[in-house]
């Protein structure tokens, strides 16, 4: 999830010829109804979401989608644009699985979305 649609359409095209199927969302209302209707193997959030309020961003997303039911199986993958140790750990005690540093190589965002067992 990111309000970049740039980064959005970069993303679903990247991923398509892998059999990976991409449902872009600009806002955190757009993503929490789109968990609500169906089951996702991931979520991947931009650390700077325009509509979220005061002192929330995608860290808070996260915390909410791990609050749904259907959010609780899911990969969460944050990314941003610049590394803050303080912000992964928040990130990893609400649940999510993995953070990337903008700009994120496919390569890396693959690994990341299935990660070796």
């Amino acid at each position: 999830m990111d309000d970049n649609l740039d980064l959005q359409t970069v993303l679903s095209i990247g991923l398509a010829p892998l059999g990976i199927q991409v449902t872009a969302c600009g806002t955190a209302t757009e993503a929490i109804k789109a968990i609500e209707s169906t089951r996702f193997d991931a979520a991947i959030i931009d650390l700077n979401l325009a509509e979220m309020g005061a002192g929330e961003n995608g860290v808070e997303l996260g915390k909410r989608i791990r609050q749904h039911p259907h959010g609780t199986e899911m990969r969460l993958i944050l990314f941003s644009g610049k590394y803050d140790k303080n912000l992964v750990e928040k990130a990893f005690r609400v649940g999510f699985d993995d953070f990337l540093v903008k700009p994120v190589r496919m390569e890396q965002l693959l690994q990341k979305l299935h990660p070796p067992e």
